[in-house]
């Protein structure tokens, strides 16, 4: 009896079974076979590039794809917008290669993950298959090669401020510092650009960009400044700069004739040292004093004399020729001063000029720049180099330059160039005046070394003292405040 009870359990446990799993399987096998239907190349759960196209065709995949990443990509410089459009990039998702790897991720019953995860009420986790995609890597290379002509900015030099009442500004620096630049780095902003082409939805890269620093003060700046400065001079304004440490200059029609004045009077000291072998004597010393530091003309004549061995003449002739030797072709002295015996005309490349004449003297001339020259050769004499002691070794040598310079600093005239230097600067000058042309020579002791300003100016029949010394101190001042401002710039 227990053995039949038994066994009737058994076989009703069976049949229990049995239905369970023809009912499971009446339940189950339609939307296995619903599930089965509605697959497509992609399996459930299986996102591409980070689309969920679903139950979707290959030839609508690859639509859906291509349309997708070749929408336009913002690319912004700076605060430029700009538009990429990867098809101009020659950009196409490689579809195929997409759908294979999907494939693989799911081979097998990996196909059904998403069914099982369905029937459990559970959310499938994603199988992401990465972006491919080929593209013309040159042509992005030439698109940012584009925007960076187009939109990189070089750095700015610094500039001289407008003239206020045609006169340099007093009040605030006459000059405005450069301003940086901004150059695209491109291969830093590829990532970028290439992590914006892969997205669906952040569709937008930022350049990289550098900004490069602002070029230092350069005497551009001061040449544009003493430029415009000249020409509201009411006749003609010659100006020459040298900045002898650096060797960069400004000029101003510097190589316009002028007459020789006083200022070839720094000429003739240098032909005295040249000659003598020995020391200047106590009489000498004393001519040199009253030229150089005095301006006399009759002692400038007597040390000429000593020049040309006892004739002023021929002294005036040593001198000229000297200045040849030295380079400067449009400096000389035809006759000794006061003295209009002239019988020829020297041509020079200056007096030989059509576009402006100051009607210089005949007898002696020279030019803002081959003095401003003469000058410094000497300030490279006395630190021991330069073209005058390279010509003229050993008959001039290092201590007697350093002499010369201090024989010029016996003119202790404080205006024309010292006018418009701050009180104690160190200047070595030489002025000189005519009726209708006024000019001054100086070696400035700056703020980072010696600088040389010449300023010769014209005007037809008269110069007005206060004219003229207005212009140079005003010329000076605004020279001064140039190497104090580069000298404050420097690293």
């Amino acid at each position: 009896m227990r053995r039949g009870f038994s066994s009737m359990k058994k076989q009703l446990r069976r049949i229990v079974l049995l239905l369970l799993v023809i009912v499971g399987a009446a339940l189950i096998l339609p939307q296995a076979y619903w599930y089965a239907e509605a697959q497509g190349p992609v399996a459930s759960g299986v996102r591409l590039a980070g689309l969920d196209l679903g139950a979707s065709d290959a030839a609508t995949i690859d639509a859906s794809l291509q349309y997708a990443f070749t929408q336009p990509v913002a690319v912004y410089y700076d605060q430029k917008r700009l538009i990429l459009q990867p098809r101009e990039l020659g950009l196409r998702v490689k579809t195929a290669d997409m759908l294979a790897a999907a494939a693989e991720q799911t081979q097998g019953l990996g196909r059904w993950r998403g069914f099982v995860y369905h029937l459990l009420g559970r959310v499938t986790p994603p199988i992401t298959v990465t972006l491919q995609y080929e593209m013309d890597s040159g042509a992005l290379a030439a698109w940012l090669a584009d925007v960076a002509a187009r939109y990189d900015r070089p750095p700015e030099p610094a500039h001289a401020l407008p003239l206020v009442n045609g006169k340099i500004p007093t009040d605030v620096l006459p000059f405005v510092p450069g301003k940086p630049g901004l150059k695209l780095a491109m291969q830093e902003s590829v990532p970028g650009i290439i992590a914006a082409l892969s997205s669906v939805s952040a569709r937008e890269a930022h350049l990289v960009l550098v900004e490069t620093p602002a070029l230092p003060p350069d005497i551009s700046a001061l040449q544009e400044l003493l430029s415009a400065r000249a020409a509201q001079w009411p006749g003609i304004a010659t100006i020459f700069v040298r900045d002898i440490g650096r060797g960069q200059e400004v000029n101003v029609d510097s190589q316009v004739a002028f007459a020789g004045m006083s200022t070839m009077k720094i000429a003739i000291l240098i032909e005295v040292f040249r000659h003598l072998d020995r020391p200047p004597n106590i009489e000498e010393t004393k001519l040199l004093t009253q030229t150089l530091g005095l301006s006399g003309n009759f002692s400038a004549n007597l040390l000429l004399r000593v020049v040309g061995d006892g004739s002023a003449q021929r002294g005036a002739e040593v001198l000229t020729a000297s200045m040849r030797k030295l380079g400067l072709v449009n400096t000389f002295m035809a006759t000794p001063y006061d003295v209009e015996a002239q019988s020829f005309r020297i041509t020079t490349p200056a007096n030989s000029r059509t576009d402006l004449t100051t009607n210089p003297d005949i007898h002696m001339q020279t030019t803002a720049k081959e003095m401003g020259l003469l000058a410094e050769m000497i300030v490279q004499c006395a630190a021991g180099g330069g073209n005058l002691l390279a010509a003229y070794y050993p008959d001039i040598t290092q201590e007697e330059c350093q002499k010369m310079i201090e024989t010029i600093k016996l003119n202790k005239l404080e205006a024309l160039i010292p006018g418009g230097l701050p009180a104690g600067t160190p200047v070595a000058h030489k002025h000189g005046y005519i009726n209708d042309s006024h000019a001054d020579v100086a070696i400035v002791w700056g703020p980072s070394g010696p600088y040389i300003l010449s300023i010769y100016i014209y005007m037809p029949h008269w110069v007005l003292w206060e004219l003229s010394n207005g212009f140079m101190g005003e010329v000076s001042r605004a020279t001064w405040t140039y190497f104090t401002w580069v000298a404050g710039q420097q690293p």
